[in-house]
């Protein structure tokens, strides 16, 4: 996953390991985060992804940033949306 996103310009801090997560996890044996099958997440599993998930969004540089520009009325793309949608 590493290698893809170093290939493709994702910064490191945007990647999920959902594997590690769901096998890795010392509050949760890997046995509750997967389903019958064995290989699909769970609804803890899910849970558990998307808990990370969240947390990497609201900690992410470039989201806090692009937040701030809306915040302020700084962010031109948010504007012309918000503009085109009251005409």
């Amino acid at each position: 996953m590493y290698k893809v996103a170093n290939l493709t310009g994702i910064p490191v801090h945007h990647v999920i390991n959902a594997w590690y997560l769901l096998r890795l996890n010392p509050n949760v044996t890997a046995k509750e985060n997967f389903g019958p099958d064995g290989g699909h997440p769970s609804r803890i599993g899910m849970g558990v992804i998307a808990q990370d998930f969240f947390m990497k969004m609201s900690e992410s540089p470039e989201i806090l940033h692009r937040e701030y520009l809306v915040q302020n009325g700084l962010d031109t793309d948010w504007n012309n949306a918000v503009r085109a949608k009251l005409e």
